[in-house]
């Protein structure tokens, strides 16, 4: 009996190893395949580095679900990130390496994947100087089940308009494939990041926090708020999808209530984005000093919020409405490359003093340029690097009306391979005109589900406050 025993054992352990691999998994014995490359690049990187976090964001991503959702992505597009980059720029800059500020001019080819405004950074003394970079490989990043659900099912329906307006849209990203030689198609890079929007259907941040640094990079002051968003339109995971009944006219509503300091205690603001591209935003504010609500206009949107380095224009790096009627602009595709980027989910950033440390990925971007065709709006000219997959801002520079480089943008993105959802660790806002710099923590709570439109009511948010 005990030789029939064994022989059974040994026979199941061969069909494991000749079947391509069997594993228990939910007390359900299932098929496991070679794991994919953008897998086993990571699970190289962890075992040669040896360090538990890379290990820990390897096991992560090899999880089956991780593995389903990411190859479902990969099978609809063709390809990954790390199939699109060139590595022709910088090859010297790949996993492993680490740049700081004492052997950065060792890299020449540093500039070619970055911008003189973040490379003026590394210099020892510098202005938001950056702390020691390490490089990790470039990660497959993919969106919800919900988004793949609805890109698929509503593929080929979106259009852009005479006046440049995005059209037929419902749900999921509007031009999920794209053609160089569209005459849309740098508008089309435009709309797929404005509906992307937050990378989920309810955001909370609770508390943000926004850290105000002088000229001398001492930190001067910190605000802190809670901050609500919500999909109203393009909703994919949380019920109701793909809207909110009754609210059909509405793109999305974000809201924020200063919890301290005490100065600042108690304002609240609310924005309300339409789903008509043409249709102003309501925008009203309660100013507690005064204890009055104040109706916002359009040119409000382009004041700095509270004093800080972040405009109402430049929530989620960019909130500008892509319309020819409001703020005319062109866009262009200046060219297509591989670029550096703060790496998303490995491990949240960590500031000592005014250096940023963040792991960095080498990501590939349209460097895509909006032109604004008027004198009224503050921004003249910004220069956005589109990821291609992500298909988000890596990172923008917004110039103003003269032409000079005002203010930048760098995000520090948190995302989880198991859902496919994403939010912020944090936002990096240096002013290059009047030397000052904001940055931003958050903690996010991904798709909270008990949000409610109370959280976009004034009072509502006030009593939050208090």
């Amino acid at each position: 009996m005990r030789r029939i025993m064994k022989f059974k054992l040994w026979a199941l352990a061969l069909g494991i190893i000749f079947c391509g691999g069997l594993f228990l998994c939910g007390g359900t014995f299932v098929w496991a395949q070679e794991a994919p490359k953008w897998i086993k690049v990571w699970e190289d990187f962890a075992k040669q580095s040896g360090d538990p976090k890379d290990v820990a964001w390897a096991k992560r991503l090899a999880k089956p679900e991780c593995i389903a959702l990411g190859k479902a992505w990969e099978d609809y597009y063709g390809w990954t990130a790390s199939d699109l980059l060139e590595n022709k720029a910088a090859p010297e800059i790949k996993p492993g390496v680490v740049i700081t500020s004492k052997n950065y001019k060792q890299f020449p080819g540093l500039m070619d994947i970055w911008d003189e405004s973040t490379y003026a950074r590394l210099e020892e003394g510098s202005y938001g100087q950056w702390g020691d970079m390490r490089v990790v490989p470039t990660t497959h990043y993919y969106y919800s089940q919900g988004y793949f659900k609805y890109t698929k099912e509503n593929e080929g329906k979106s259009k852009v308009g005479a006046d440049g307006e995005l059209q037929n849209w419902e749900a999921g990203i509007p031009f999920p494939k794209l053609d160089p030689k569209d005459p849309n198609y740098a508008r089309k890079i435009a709309h797929n990041f404005d509906r992307l929007t937050i990378g989920s259907d309810n955001l909370t941040f609770n508390p943000a926090h926004m850290q105000l640094f002088n000229r001398k990079g001492e930190l001067e002051r910190v605000e802190r708020l809670n901050l609500q968003w919500r999909n109203y339109r393009g909703r994919h995971d949380i019920s109701p999808v793909p809207l909110v009944p009754g609210q059909e006219n509405i793109l999305e509503k974000g809201s924020i209530c200063i919890l301290y300091p005490y100065d600042l205690r108690g304002f609240s603001a609310v924005r309300v984005r339409f789903l008509d591209i043409n249709k102003p935003d309501d925008f009203i504010a309660y100013l507690p000093q005064m204890r009055r609500v104040r109706r916002l206009s359009g040119a409000d949107t382009q004041d700095p919020v509270l004093g800080t380095d972040l405009i109402w224009e430049d929530w989620k790096g960019w909130w500008q409405k892509f319309s020819n009627k409001i703020w005319p602009t062109d866009f262009k595709v200046v060219k297509e490359r591989d670029y550096l980027s703060a790496a998303r989910g490995v491990s949240p950033y960590k500031m000592e003093g005014q250096k940023v440390y963040i792991d960095w990925e080498r990501r590939p971007v349209w460097d895509l340029e909006a032109l604004c065709q008027i004198d009224t709006y503050c921004y003249k000219k910004r220069m956005v690097h589109m990821d291609k997959e992500w298909r988000r801002l890596n990172y923008g520079e917004y110039y103003n009306v003269k032409g000079k480089l005002w203010r930048s943008w760098w995000e520090y993105n948190r995302w989880e391979p198991e859902t496919g959802y994403c939010t912020w660790w944090g936002v990096d806002i240096p002013d290059h005109d009047n030397v000052h710099r904001t940055v931003m923590k958050m903690d996010a709570i991904l798709n909270f589900p008990e949000m409610t439109d109370e959280y976009f009511d004034l009072r509502f948010l006030t009593k939050m406050a208090h």
